[in-house]
């Protein structure tokens, strides 16, 4: 019976990882990532009203939130895997502008990598997800 040994270097970083090489691993570990992925919900940066919410309260999730309503619009474009030159259009800022606002984003969401998808990512485990820009239009 073989299986993958636990080969722990005391001097390696804790972003170390295993290579595996046999081809019957791999493929199981394929098989069950393609499950996985097949059985995910795609989110595409919608909205959700804080009342609508289950678990802490308005107040406390409102205290998480750092993001202006135009930020959070930016972001669910990101998160809607828009292109650059469609975003820049949308929000009516030029690519550079776009650029910038994207930076100020990726720095205020400690995005290490820079990229769009990390930022997607930080921004759907944010409690700023969750904020309904819509609810105040609705009730003028």
């Amino acid at each position: 019976m073989s299986g993958i040994g636990n080969y722990l270097v005391d001097e390696a970083s804790p972003w170390a990882a295993w290579q595996i090489t046999d081809q019957a691993v791999i493929a199981m570990l394929a098989r069950g990532f393609e499950s996985a992925w097949m059985r995910a919900d795609v989110w595409h940066g919608e909205k959700r009203s804080l009342r609508a919410l289950e678990g802490p309260s308005v107040v406390e999730m409102a205290a998480g939130v750092r993001t202006t309503a135009r930020q959070r619009a930016l972001l669910r474009l990101v998160a809607s895997g828009m292109q650059r030159p469609r975003m820049a259009a949308q929000m009516g800022v030029p690519e550079r502008t776009l650029d910038t606002m994207l930076g100020t984003l990726k720095e205020q969401f400690g995005c290490t990598s820079g990229t769009l998808h990390e930022l997607a990512y930080k921004f759907a485990l944010s409690p700023d997800r969750q904020v309904d820009d819509g609810a105040g239009e609705s009730a003028a």
